[in-house]
């Protein structure tokens, strides 16, 4: 099953998630494995390398997150990446919401095979603040928890 990755910067279509769905509850700290694979259009290691921009500011920068009075909150400051506004992610199923959840990603392993030519992995380590809901905007979930709450 496909999933969609929406970031800062764009959409990006997984081929598939690697092993079982994630836990959904906010504050659970996730590290789904999603495959990119080549096609005849090539798009596996484009789709890929178009994480690398978050990837490179998650791993660079320091990702406050947490939680005041039962609800998550999260802070970055990523004002020395001019392309990444944002690390909070939004992981979606192809065709079913089970599994879709907001998160916000604090690093990321590249697990790409070295035998295989055609096949691109990573593997995301999120912290999730809630599930994601029918008619989610961006906007609304980066104004919902991207104040720290004291």
């Amino acid at each position: 099953m496909t999933w969609t990755i929406d970031t800062d910067i764009g959409t990006v279509r997984a081929d598939f998630l690697e092993g079982q769905v994630f836990d959904t509850q906010p504050n659970s700290e996730i590290e789904p494995t999603f495959v990119f694979k080549e096609s005849a259009e090539g798009d596996g290691r484009t789709r890929h390398t178009a994480l690398q921009k978050l990837v490179d500011a998650a791993q660079e920068q320091t990702i406050r997150v947490g939680e005041a009075g039962g609800k998550p909150y999260y802070r970055e400051r990523l004002e020395a990446f001019d392309n990444v506004d944002s690390l909070l992610i939004g992981l979606t199923p192809e065709g079913d919401n089970r599994g879709a959840v907001w998160a916000v990603l604090v690093d990321a392993t590249d697990e790409t095979p070295s035998i295989e030519r055609d096949v691109y992995v990573w593997t995301l380590e999120c912290v999730v603040l809630r599930r994601q809901l029918p008619g989610d905007k961006r906007k609304d979930v980066i104004d919902d928890f991207s104040e720290e709450v004291i």
